[in-house]
This record gives structure tokens, sequence and C-alpha cells, in this order.
């Protein structure tokens, strides 16, 4: 369980190693016009936070990084996910492990839906750079609670199949049906052994003159049709 803390809220949720300014404006020209090289920018600008954050996971050191412990608070009181924070953590560490993907992975899969979401976009220039950082940040977040919420869940129900025990029942024997005695009857006749098989009653008037080979195969696949019932 998650201990409550407060962390500082002066500090930037991330940093980019070129000037504000242009970071800024790569952003702005990659959300407007989807733009595939302002893109690659920034997104190569957030690769580090993203290794941070999954370092972070994998570690469980969830206190240092105010986007990784909030994200892990807004799982842990979620009731849409099963059990206690700790279940969830190994439920979302063996969906991992299963598809062989990473936190990483799921990091930079928020920040491009983040990237083609419809939002607004200031025409001017943010005045504060921790204004458009805690921005992104929140927006990618609840893009990866999202995506991790839909894993546990999936985790959760493959688990609940994987509990089912069928029962085994020992006088079972798999049969082939041979279908192709089939073709000598016509649609009439058909119907009307298909209705005894799978009804159990046979109609008390019928017009149908069978063979003596006819009325042999019949009585051999409505015992079939009976007993795979």
């Amino acid at each position: 369980m998650l201990n409550l803390i407060r962390l500082e809220k002066d500090k930037l949720p991330f940093e980019v190693s070129m000037p504000f300014d242009k970071f800024q404006t790569h952003y702005i020209v990659a959300k407007k016009n989807a733009d595939k090289t302002a893109l690659s920018l920034v997104y190569q600008e957030l690769i580090p936070t993203f290794r941070h954050w999954q370092e972070l996971f994998e570690t469980h050191s969830y206190y240092t990084d105010i986007t990784v412990y909030t994200l892990l608070r807004l799982l842990q009181a979620d009731d849409k996910t099963p059990g206690t924070f700790e279940n969830k953590i190994n439920l979302l560490t063996q969906y991992f492990e299963f598809f062989q993907i990473s936190f990483f992975d799921v990091c930079s899969e928020a920040f491009l839906l983040h990237m083609k979401k419809k939002s607004y976009i200031p025409m001017y220039r943010y005045s504060k750079k921790k204004d458009l950082y805690y921005y992104i940040a929140k927006e990618i977040k609840m893009f990866i609670f999202s995506s991790v919420r839909k894993m546990i869940n999936y985790q959760n129900k493959t688990h609940k199949i994987k509990q089912i025990k069928f029962p085994q029942d020992a006088s079972y024997c798999e049969s082939y049906l041979n279908l192709k005695p089939l073709q000598n009857f016509s649609e009439a006749e058909l119907a009307n052994y298909l209705h005894y098989a799978l009804c159990g009653n046979f109609p008390l008037k019928t017009n149908i003159n069978y063979t003596s080979t006819q009325e042999e195969t019949t009585c051999q696949l409505t015992k079939m049709l009976l007993s795979s019932n």
C-alpha cells in the first residue's frame, strides 16, 4: 500500500536538454500540424524521463517523482481494477513479462496518444515552462493510467480462466460423425429425422417411404446424433 506523502510542487515533472522556447515551439508545431520532425524532436527530449519512470516502477521507488507517485495513487484508489495495490502491480508486471513490453513502452504509447489527441493549443507561448511541463506530464499520466488499467483487468481475467477446473468424464470418447450418407436423403427426409434426433418426437404421419438401406443408415445417424447431445 502506498503511503500518503507530500511532494514538492515547485519541482518540474521532467527536464529537457534544449532551451524551453525551442522545445515549446517544436511541441506546438507537432501538436497543431502533426509534423513528424517536430514530433520526433519532442519525443527524443522525453526519452530520458520515460526511462527514469521505468526505473522507478521496476525498483518500486514510487516516492521520488510526482508523476509516478500520483499515477500509482490513482491506481491504488481505482475500484475498477481488482484487489490490493500490491495485487495490481503484480498483475501488471505479469502482463509486461508475458507480452514482453516495458513501462517505457507504455509511456511512449501514452505520449503518442497525447500528441494525437485533439486539444486546445494556445496561440501564445506559455509564460512559464512549469505550466507546459505539468500539462504534458499530466496528459501522459492519464493515458498511462488508462492503459495499465486495461492490462491489469486483462491479466486478472486470464488468471480466472486458468483457475477453472473442467470435469473429466471418463465415459467420454471422441467420435467421428460421417455425414456422407446424408447425401442420399431429400430435404424432407433430413428435416424429419433431425426433428426426431433433436426433439425425440417422431411425427405421427409421414408420406416418406424409405428403403432398407436408408432406414438402417438413418437409425445409425439418429443414434449418433442422440449420443452427441
